[in-house]
């Protein structure tokens, strides 16, 4: 099978999985609108092509492969944002004098 490499062995979380789910849609739908005769995404166009078949906006694709490029310039590893906190003070205990 083409493009059989995988994480074998890895479970695909909810969020893979409706990615695979949207480009398999949408590779589905372009391949019945080609035999229709239908007009398509050009393949030249691939960000495009990747932002219909991923259901994220053009510009979303090209901030992502931007930082991809910087990450691989740079040999680090995309990461997530980490989830942004309030102000977070720890909270102070007064402690009255008292005697004994």
């Amino acid at each position: 099978m083409v493009g059989s490499v995988g994480t074998r062995g890895k479970a695909i979380k909810s969020d893979g999985m409706e990615i695979i789910i949207k480009v398999h849609t949408f590779f589905t739908e372009e391949y019945e609108a080609l035999k229709c005769g239908k007009p398509t995404i050009s393949v030249s166009s691939v960000i495009e092509r990747t932002a219909a078949a991923t259901s994220v906006s053009s510009h979303s694709v090209s901030r992502i492969l931007k930082k991809q490029k910087e990450a691989l310039a740079s040999d680090s590893v995309l990461r997530t944002p980490g989830k942004k906190h309030p102000n977070r003070t720890p909270k102070k205990t007064i402690i009255d004098s008292f005697s004994a």
